[in-house]
């Protein structure tokens, strides 16, 4: 990872939105929220990932609708790269439960 991606990452805060990279499974291509963040890791929807498993970025332009779902913004957010193995460890200790059908 190059230092302006570290730069990015040991700044994330809390109510920053992110988003995953499309082979994660533990997190959808969606918008997320930070919901806490401190210096070695971000709380996102009640789960704490570690800074260290981040191994890297891109920044990229997606939606985010209103309240409704109808209107949208563009906004510019970083979108997260996690740990292969960390992110399917992740994934397993959810269990069936977290899946949506």
């Amino acid at each position: 990872m190059i230092k302006k991606d570290i730069e990015i990452i040991s700044k994330l805060n809390d109510f920053d939105l992110v988003t995953f990279e499309s082979s994660c499974v533990s997190w959808s291509k969606a918008l997320w929220t930070v919901s806490r963040a401190t210096e070695k890791a971000i709380l996102i929807d009640g789960e704490w990932l570690p800074k260290s498993q981040i191994v890297g970025l891109s920044m990229v332009e997606k939606k985010k609708y209103d309240g409704d779902n109808v209107n949208f913004t563009i906004v510019r957010v970083p979108e997260l790269v996690i740990n292969k193995w960390f992110d399917e460890m992740n994934c397993k200790k959810r269990g069936r439960s977290s899946y949506a059908y």
